[in-house]
């Protein structure tokens, strides 16, 4: 747990910093209570974003520091703005967002050691090395002071990933002389002399560094575990998850971490197929602390579902997603570590394993219980790019819970045109789909005038402004075909009801698409495009049933 360490005058803000350091949703209610009295207390709102950021809520704290940068009067009071702005984007992996808040640091201090280490600390985290330690040492510029002692930490690990091992030594025996109390340092020189067989000196600093601050020392040795799940090397990250727990019947670490310890543990047990002590994982992290509760719901849900207990599975998403309905933590790369002036971020779980279990997550959770279908999901099944790691088998069940939306939104349509025939506001109709899956058109109407036209159904459980997919097949049909072609916009659909919009005669649109992609190499065909609804006039929205 970050700790707030300032003595505000301002009395709900002082009670707030009091909560921070125990309850940061208490801490919230402080804040914002100061905030109702003045919308411009600079205190309470970087206080908010600061608690919303420890809570994982990445973009609410985004929002509360942009809060803070409007409500500043003096230049220089903005610096710690942009400075924590650009921070809780680096734990969102949005470095070029993050760069932009740090420049804007340094164009009102040019000097300023906070902003040129944190330009190191984007560079570092996109692996380089070299050019962050040249921010770290523009950082350092010749201080002596022992409250920058964290930068030298900074370029001994930078120094060391590029296997310069007496260059990073030399970086943390310097921090060390400037404040003993570094603990990066401590930790970094340990991890020195264990690599070179001085284990009585590693033992001694490892010491040193828990008695200093075991927050930090449980947080680094949790992301040593995720590095070794990561390369597969799953018994080995247990006993580091293991040694971790062990060490908080002797030291105060966080529920927080320690939740996040039980959180990575279960999934290392996950992946070795213990499905059962992977569950007692997740629930212990659950007891012991709410921060993390979604990473441990949506983990125990994907051990039920391995071990074929769907009700139990479901039951685990569907409480994920009413915590977060758009799994916004799963896009958490770091978490931040505040202590004194310095700031460290830590990986918080293995990225590609929790990639893949999300994915069933969310398969599970859109597909069998019939919730919103997800966005990602929606765009896996019509092959648009996405950074996930999807195995076969997803792909094959994400195709088929959208197929099976799509149908659904025919079975309304069908409804929808069977009244207006019955009320004389159409002649006929056909489900021309329904016997022809590879059909350019899913029905076809002649309308009171005679007038043959072509509809094409584009359904969705979700909103009516996602991206829907036209075929190359379904363009040369929409300019080339003699009759008039409309698109239906079925979304918000559930078992008792959907919203319909149509575009109709969308003849002029198509013709433009199908020209710019005449203008591909010759012996290149795109399969069709994605688009979004804004690009068609949709008429008023209509309620359907079946």
């Amino acid at each position: 747990m970050s700790k707030l360490d300032r003595h505000s005058s301002h009395p709900d803000v002082n009670v707030g910093d009091i909560y921070f350091n125990n309850n940061y949703i208490d801490a919230i209610k402080y804040y914002e209570l100061a905030i109702q009295k003045d919308k411009n207390n600079l205190e309470a709102l970087m206080g908010k974003g600061l608690a919303l950021r420890e809570l994982g809520k990445y973009l609410e704290s985004i929002v509360s520091f942009q809060s803070y940068l409007g409500a500043c009067r003096e230049e220089y009071q903005k610096i710690d703005g942009y400075l924590e702005k650009g921070y809780t984007y680096i734990c969102l992996g949005a470095f070029s967002d993050a760069n932009e808040c740090f420049d804007r640091c340094l164009d009102i201090d040019k000097k300023s050691p906070e902003a040129l280490n944190a330009k190191g600390l984007v560079l570092y985290s996109m692996d380089a090395f070299r050019p962050a330690i040249q921010f770290y040492d523009k950082a350092l510029g010749g201080r002596k002071d022992a409250n920058f002692a964290f930068i030298l930490t900074n370029r001994g690990n930078a120094w060391y990933e590029l296997d310069m091992y007496d260059e990073a030594l030399e970086s943390y025996t310097r921090a060390l002389t400037l404040n003993k109390n570094e603990t990066g340092a401590l930790i970094g020189k340990g991890v020195f002399y264990k690599k070179w067989g001085k284990y009585e000196e590693a033992s001694k600093l490892y010491k040193a560094a828990l008695d200093i601050d075991p927050n930090f020392v449980a947080l680094n040795c949790m992301q040593n575990g995720i590095s070794l799940h990561t390369k597969s090397k799953f018994d080995e990250a247990i006993k580091i998850y293991n040694k971790i727990l062990a060490l908080n019947s002797e030291y105060v670490i966080s529920p927080q971490y320690i939740s996040l310890v039980h959180i990575n543990k279960g999934l290392a047990l996950y992946s070795t197929g213990c499905y059962n002590e992977a569950i007692k994982c997740f629930n212990k992290a659950l007891m012991t602390d709410s921060t993390y509760s979604i990473l441990a719901l949506i983990g125990s849900g994907a051990a039920q579902g391995k071990l074929k207990n769907m009700a139990s599975a479901i039951e685990c998403y569907n409480k994920a997603m009413d915590i977060d309905p758009n799994m916004e933590f799963t896009a958490v790369n770091e978490i931040i570590y505040m202590s004194g002036d310095e700031s460290s971020f830590f990986s918080i779980y293995d990225e590609v394993l929790l990639s893949s279990i999300l994915i069933d997550a969310k398969i599970k959770a859109n597909c069998v219980i019939n919730q919103l279908v997800d966005p990602d999901l929606e765009d896996i099944a019509l092959n648009g790019y996405h950074k996930k790691v999807v195995s076969q088998e997803q792909l094959n069940e994400i195709k088929k819970c959208v197929s099976e939306v799509g149908i659904a939104g025919e079975e309304y349509i069908n409804s929808y045109l069977q009244s207006l025939c019955e009320n004389g506001k159409i002649k006929q109709f056909e489900w021309v789909s329904k016997n022809n899956a590879i059909s350019p058109y899913d029905f076809y109407i002649i309308n009171i005038n005679n007038e043959r036209i072509n509809v094409d159904v584009k359904s969705t459980n979700g909103e009516f402004d996602r991206l829907f997919h036209i075929s190359y097949g379904e363009l040369k049909t929409i300019v080339l075909g003699p009759e008039r072609y409309d698109i239906y916009r079925v979304y918000e659909l559930n078992n008792a009801n959907a919203k319909l919009r149509i575009a109709t005669d969308i003849r002029s649109f198509a013709s433009g698409i199908l020209e710019i992609l005449k203008g591909l190499p010759e012996g290149v065909v795109a399969d069709g495009v994605s688009v979004d609804t804004s690009l068609l006039k949709f008429e008023q929205e209509i309620m359907i049933q079946k």
